[in-house]
C-alpha cells in the first residue's frame, strides 16, 4: 500500500515544486512566458492604421546624398525649420547631441587662427532653431557618467502613492549640450529599456528618475508638446508604491508597475518614414500634407549607425520607430494589459488542474490521463488566446502547457517504475513454485492477491513421486525444485488438456 501511495505523494510533491518555482519566477521562466506572449502577437500584431505621425529617416540614401553623419548642424537647423514651416506639431529627435559640433566655421576657424567671432557658429543657429519650433531634445541612460538631467520640461503632478522608487532608477545620462536643452519645449529619454542590450524590445520604459524627480520618455514628451500640455500626470495605486498609469491631455496610457508600456506591435509600414534629404530637398513643400498636423521624429534607419533593435513580430526596426509605434498605441488606445491579480490567477488554475491530472491518472490510468491533460492543456491555450483576442489581457499559456506535460510525463514514470518493481517481486517469489502460465496470470493480477486466498469449487488430484525422499537426501535444493516444476508443468498441461 505504501507503494502504491508514491506516485501520490511524488505528484503532489512535483506540484508544490512547480508552484514554488512558478512563484519564483526566474529568468528561464519568464523567458518562456515572454515567448508565448510574442507568438500571440505575430498570430494576431496590431492592426495598421491613420495616425498622424511620421519619422523623419536619416537613412542610407540620405546619408548618400547629403553626407556622412553627423552632420553640419546648419542642416539639422534646416531640417527643425522646415519641419515647423510645414506645421508639425512636435519635433522630437531620436538623436544624441552631446557634443559641439565639429563641423561648424567657428571652430573650424579657431582651430586655423581666424578671429571667431567673425564666423558663424552653427550650434547657434540649431539652438536658435529649436526654440522657434515645438521640439524635443533626448537624452539616453548610460552607467559611463554621473551626469544627470536638472530639472525635467514637463511638470509632474502624483495621483496615488509616490511612486518614483518603482520607475527605472537613472544610473546617469548622455546629455544634449545645454543651449540645446533651453531652447527645446521638451526633454525625454531615448532609452528603449533599463539594460544597454539590442534584443528584442517589448516593454518601453515612460517614466525614469532620479531619486527624487521623473523624467518622461522622449514618446510621451513628445505627445505633450504636440498637445500643448504644461504637465504629466502619474496615477499611482492606493495602497502601492506603483504606477497604474500616466495621463497626458485628455490620454491616459496603463503601465506595468514600473511605469513600462507593453508595447503591442504593428508590421513595419514604408509610409510611416520621410526620407531626411526630401525635407532638405528642394521640393519640401510637397510634404505639408505628410507633415502638417502631426508628430514628427527624427532618426536613423541607417544600419551603420547602430541603431537597430528586434520587435516582437521578428522584425528589425530603427529604435525610432519603437518610440512612434508607441505613440500609435496611446493615440489609438489599443493596449496590452497584465494585471497584478493575473499571476495569481495563473498560479491557482495551474494548481488545481494539475491536482486532478493527478487523480485521474492514479485512478483510471495513464490513457485517461493523456486525455485529462489535453483537454486541460487545450483549454488553458483557449482560454489565454481568448483573453488576448477579446480583452487584450496577456495570460501566461507557456508554463500551465509545460508544467502539466512535465507533471504527467512524472506520473506515468512513476507508475511504471513502480510497476515493474511489483512484477519483478511477483516472479521472484513464486517463480519457483507455479507454472510459467500461472505466474503471468499473477503478474497480470497482482492486485487480487491477498492473504487468506479465496473460496473456489475445486477438483483435486493427489499424486506422489516414487523414491522421492531417497532422492531429495542425494541431490541439492535446486535439482529437487527443478524435477518437482518438471513434474508439476507436464501433470498441469496433461490437467488443462
Amino acid at each position: 500500500m505504501k507503494r502504491r501511495l508514491i506516485p501520490s505523494l511524488v505528484g503532489l510533491a512535483l506540484v508544490v515544486a512547480l508552484v514554488l518555482l512558478r512563484a519564483a519566477d526566474p529568468y528561464p521562466v519568464q523567458a518562456l512566458r515572454e515567448i508565448g506572449f510574442d507568438t500571440y502577437q505575430r498570430l494576431m500584431p496590431r492592426a495598421a492604421g491613420d495616425f498622424p505621425i511620421r519619422v523623419v529617416d536619416i537613412d542610407e540614401a540620405s546619408l548618400a546624398e547629403i553626407g556622412q553623419w553627423p552632420w553640419p548642424r546648419d542642416r539639422l537647423a534646416a531640417l527643425t525649420e522646415r519641419l515647423t514651416e510645414l506645421g508639425a506639431a512636435a519635433i522630437a529627435f531620436d538623436v544624441l547631441f552631446p557634443e559641439a559640433d565639429r563641423l561648424s566655421p567657428r571652430r573650424l576657424g579657431t582651430a586655423a587662427g581666424v578671429d571667431p567671432a567673425s564666423l558663424p557658429d552653427t550650434d547657434e543657429q540649431f539652438a536658435a532653431a529649436l526654440g522657434s519650433s515645438p521640439s524635443v531634445m533626448g537624452f539616453a541612460d548610460s552607467g559611463g557618467t554621473s551626469a544627470l538631467p536638472q530639472t525635467p520640461k514637463a511638470a509632474f503632478a502624483i495621483s496615488g502613492t509616490d511612486p518614483t522608487g518603482a520607475v527605472p532608477r537613472l544610473r546617469g545620462a548622455v546629455l544634449p549640450l545645454p543651449a540645446f536643452i533651453d531652447a527645446a519645449s521638451g526633454l525625454g529619454s531615448l532609452s528603449l529599456n533599463v539594460e544597454d542590450v539590442a534584443t528584442t524590445v517589448r516593454r518601453l520604459p515612460l517614466l525614469w528618475s532620479d531619486g527624487t524627480q521623473f523624467f518622461p520618455s522622449l514618446s510621451i514628451e513628445a505627445l505633450r508638446v504636440a498637445l500643448g500640455a504644461s504637465n504629466i500626470v502619474v496615477l499611482g495605486e492606493i495602497d502601492q508604491p506603483y504606477v497604474e498609469a500616466v495621463r497626458v491631455g485628455t490620454f491616459t496610457v496603463p503601465t506595468m508597475p514600473e511605469g513600462d508600456l507593453w508595447l503591442y506591435y504593428r508590421p513595419p509600414d514604408p509610409g510611416l518614414y520621410v526620407p531626411a534629404r526630401d525635407v532638405l530637398g528642394e521640393g519640401y513643400q510637397a510634404l505639408g500634407e505628410r507633415i502638417s498636423g502631426h508628430i514628427v521624429l527624427v532618426g536613423t534607419s541607417a544600419s551603420g549607425l547602430l541603431d537597430i533593435h528586434g520587435t516582437t513580430l521578428g522584425d528589425n526596426v530603427p529604435g525610432v520607430s519603437i518610440h512612434a509605434q508607441a505613440l500609435e498605441q496611446m493615440l489609438s488606445g489599443l493596449y496590452l494589459t497584465r494585471s497584478d491579480w493575473v499571476s495569481g490567477l495563473e498560479i491557482a488554475g495551474f494548481a488545481l488542474v494539475a491536482l486532478v491530472l493527478i487523480l485521474v491518472v492514479l485512478s483510471l490510468g495513464p490513457f485517461a490521463g493523456l486525455i485529462a491533460g489535453t483537454v486541460a492543456l487545450g483549454g488553458f491555450a483557449a482560454f489565454t488566446w481568448y483573453a488576448f483576442v477579446e480583452w487584450r489581457l496577456m495570460v501566461d499559456p507557456s508554463f500551465p502547457l509545460i508544467g502539466l506535460a512535465v507533471l504527467y510525463a512524472a506520473l506515468v514514470f512513476f507508475q511504471f517504475a513502480i510497476a515493474d518493481a511489483d512484477k519483478r517481486q511477483i516472479r521472484r517469489a513464486f517463480g519457483y513454485y507455479v507454472a510459467p502460465s500461472l505466474l503471468t496470470e499473477i503478474e497480470r493480477n497482482a492486485d487480487r492477491l491477498k492473504l487468506g486466498g479465496e473460496r473456489r469449487d475445486l477438483t483435486v488430484m493427489f499424486s506422489d513421486m516414487r523414491n522421492f525422499t531417497a532422492f531429495s537426501e542425494r541431490h541439492e535444493p535446486e535439482k529437487v525444485l527443478a524435477v518437482l516444476n518438471t513434474m508439476f508443468g507436464a501433470l498441469g498441461s496433461r490437467i488443462v488438456e
